[in-house]
């Protein structure tokens, strides 16, 4: 991610941060703004779907698109894959290719056959009581999202110092 670039999507973080009522609102946001970021920096179009777990029960609440949330659903439904092992976690969690990971079998068969490749789970802290996961999924490689990944982490981390 260029310097400029990277300012003003910290700025629209920052924008939806301030300008949102509840978790859901700023969640949906963050689902549009961590997509297009992804998206712009891995040259491939990528979408995101937001988990959020409040005491121990998770549910999709939020995404880039109808698409992202679908697939993200798919996960609750099923009760397995990378956005529920990264909230169990604490930690990025990867599934780097549906048609090779042996981890879920169930949740990649029906993320292969909805054209989905690989995802990445990325939990966030919320607070004592709840926490979030952005769960970004590709028809292409993992390679391409994990140096994404790397690039938003850098701007979060960078800026949260500000």
């Amino acid at each position: 991610m260029g310097s400029s670039n990277s300012d003003g999507q910290f700025v629209q973080l920052h924008d939806i941060i301030m300008g949102s009522g509840n978790v859901a609102d700023f969640l949906t946001e963050l689902s549009s703004v961590a997509a297009s970021a992804v998206s712009e920096d891995a040259g491939v179009f990528v979408e995101c779907g937001v988990t959020l777990q409040r005491r121990k029960r998770s549910a999709t609440i939020a995404g880039s698109s109808e698409r992202a949330v679908v697939l993200d659903k798919l996960e609750q439904v099923l009760g397995e894959g990378p956005c529920i092992a990264a909230l169990e976690a604490m930690k990025p969690v990867i599934l780097s290719n549906v048609e090779t990971d042996t981890r879920w079998p169930k949740y990649q068969k029906l993320l292969a056959e909805n054209g989905c490749r690989s995802v990445l789970g990325v939990p966030l802290a919320l607070d004592g009581h709840q926490s979030a996961a952005l769960n970004f999924s590709l028809r292409n490689r993992t390679s391409l999202l994990t140096k994404s990944f790397a690039g938003l982490r850098g701007l979060l981390t960078s800026r949260a110092a500000h």
